[in-house]
């Protein structure tokens, strides 16, 4: 066998035994205002901008709390309805409506400006025009209980495309050139986005997200190597009662951590606490063991702010 092709097989084999098996985990993130629970209903009661883009911003707001599946949503614009906040809480001034609760969060918006420009710049090949679109609103927000979470909050967006006209080559040498300039359909479109943005953007200060990552396990001992093709199939239940079964005669660090992630994968973050501070105390740890546990922790914290508006 050529001297090449043994050094191949070595380096696979080298790569194979290095590899790691990772488990991707879900965990909540809260959000900067916690408003309320999964299936409340967010109210607009009051729209204050230009009425020629209030169509496109309300509809924006419906379409991604339908996407996101957290809130519900109501429009009681043009009702003769008006939110005020006052030194002693938010209220709704207007026609009273019975199918209002103190459930419900009431919005305001406030949109400052929706505006596209642009600029361009010439090349000797091209004529080269950037649009650029920007969008910022102000919000109000109170509770069925008159307790305010926002008041005026500013909420913005931006966005831009690129666009190019070549130059023939009998104009290159021309004196004069023309500018290209943005049509409309461009112009809406940069609105468009940074509408988009922008609602994107006060939803995720009120709306819980689920973020994902990926922990390594520790997989080098070979007498677990049955319990990670049950991982590799996802089937995490058994590895994880093989594993605390083995804990009870085996106190090693390696097993106590793979627990842990376990736990994790399970939402379940004070069990893997408690497992990666076996995994610490007892044997080797490796050093990612200390990350892992300081990650858990604060996943753990995240969970306790949230918990109480899953």
């Amino acid at each position: 066998m050529k001297p090449i092709t043994l050094c191949l097989i070595f380096t696979l084999l080298f790569l194979f035994e290095s590899c790691s098996t990772f488990t991707t985990i879900e965990y909540p993130v809260a959000p900067d205002y916690k408003v309320g629970s999964k299936g409340r209903k967010l109210v607009l009661v009051e729209y204050d901008g230009p009425e020629s883009i209030s169509n496109k911003v309300i509809s924006e707001l419906e379409s991604q709390i339908s996407q996101q599946g957290w809130w519900k949503f109501q429009s009681l614009n043009h009702q003769n309805l008006e939110l005020k906040v006052t030194p002693s809480g938010g209220s709704i001034f207007g026609n009273k409506r019975s199918d209002l609760t103190k459930e419900d969060i009431f919005i305001k918006l406030h949109v400052h400006e929706v505006i596209a420009d642009s600029e361009s710049y010439m090349t000797k090949d091209a004529h080269h025009l950037t649009i650029y679109g920007k969008a910022s609103m102000g919000v109000t927000l109170i509770s069925g209980n008159r307790q305010v979470y926002m008041d005026d909050k500013l909420f913005n967006g931006s966005s831009s495309i690129s666009d190019y006209q070549s130059i023939p080559k009998e104009d290159k040498y021309s004196i004069v050139y023309t500018s290209t300039s943005p049509n409309f359909f461009q112009k809406d479109q940069v609105k468009s986005q940074a509408i988009s943005k922008m609602v994107k953007n006060f939803l995720q200060s009120i709306t819980p997200t689920l973020k994902r990552t990926r922990i390594q396990m520790d997989d080098k001992q070979k007498d677990l190597k049955a319990i990670f093709k049950l991982i590799d199939r996802k089937n995490y239940e058994q590895a994880l009662s093989l594993l605390e079964y083995r804990s009870q005669s085996q106190k090693r660090s390696d097993i106590f951590y793979n627990i842990g992630v376990l736990y994790e994968q399970k939402g379940e973050f004070k069990k893997a606490l408690e497992m990666y501070n076996n995994a610490i105390s007892f044997g080797s740890p490796k050093d990612y063991y200390h990350q892992t546990k300081k990650d858990c922790e604060k996943r753990k914290n995240d969970y306790e702010l949230i918990k109480n508006i899953l």
